[in-house]
């Protein structure tokens, strides 16, 4: 397994270099009478903590096209321009996409969608908020995952008090309401303190989802222990891709291999028939050719 990007060891603002994705659908009711319900969805990003400088992202269309759309504005901009250049040098910002079909290279921020996704979609169930009530649902689980134990700190005054992520944004902890003592059902003639209440209902269902699997999550093994060799230039390779028809084999040449700071190489581009690939080695099985 590969070290730790260096954009983690730097002591950077908190959420300076982030990793977006998206999950949903979440069906939303407007609260308008006659308007029908709308189908939103969430991004896993901070944006109440201030601009970021690099964010991270998969292939996805809808970031591709959001990438190509920031550079076509920038085109018709005056680089003669001394103050535009010197606004764009003080409000940098990059967009960095990982290899194709790689997910566990943005394995930081895919864990949080997986964290945040399924628990929280199955603890709505049937359940049709409104806006503002999935917005406080989503700040809820927000704090609870930004109450995760990250260390011990055993130094301090207060020994054994556990530093949380909430400690590197607010400096403490988090605060939080009194659970709901009452399990309101999903239907749609609620009154409003039976509203408040299905919102708090799904905010400690989540609560017992997820504190159980984090647990377990700490108690889970490192992948990847022993070294193997680098992919060679020349070699050829199988290129793993999902929904592949039978008996169809993508098979390629590596032309380039993408080394870390290390000096592994985990990013290859094989040239197949078709064309290129840009895929990560664990999509690539090299053939034997004696």
């Amino acid at each position: 397994m590969g070290n730790l990007p260096k954009e983690r060891l730097q002591g950077n603002r908190p959420f300076e270099i982030s990793g977006v994705n998206l999950f949903g659908p979440v069906t939303v009711s407007l609260g308008i009478r006659g308007k029908q319900t709308v189908k939103m969805y969430i991004a896993v990003v901070v944006g109440r903590r201030g601009p970021v400088v690099k964010l991270y992202c998969d292939n996805a269309t809808n970031f591709v096209g959001a990438a190509r759309i920031l550079k076509e504005l920038l085109e018709p901009v005056d680089t003669n321009d001394q103050s535009v250049m010197a606004y764009a040098a003080a409000h940098r910002f990059t967009i960095e996409f990982i290899p194709p079909r790689a997910p566990h290279i943005g394995g930081l921020w895919e864990a949080a969608v997986r964290s945040a996704k399924h628990l929280l979609l199955k603890d709505m169930g049937n359940a049709t908020l409104k806006e503002d009530e999935l917005h406080t649902v989503i700040v809820e689980v927000e704090a609870i995952l930004n109450s995760r134990p990250l260390i011990v700190d055993i130094g301090s005054p207060n020994e054994g008090e556990v530093v949380t992520s909430a400690h590197l944004l607010v400096g403490t902890t988090l605060a939080t309401l009194p659970p709901a003592t009452v399990q309101p059902k999903a239907d749609g003639n609620l009154t409003y303190l039976q509203r408040c209440q299905l919102v708090s209902a799904i905010k400690q269902r989540f609560w017992s989802d997820w504190s159980r699997d984090y647990l377990l999550s700490l108690q889970q093994r490192e992948k990847w222990t022993k070294g193997v060799n680098n992919l060679q230039i020349g070699t050829v390779v199988a290129i793993h891709e999902d929904n592949v028809p039978p008996q169809l084999w993508i098979m390629g040449v590596v032309v380039e291999v993408d080394p870390g700071h290390d000096g592994k190489a985990r990013v290859a581009v094989v040239k197949t028939k078709s064309g290129l690939y840009k895929r990560s080695i664990h999509r690539l099985a090299p053939i034997p050719i004696s």
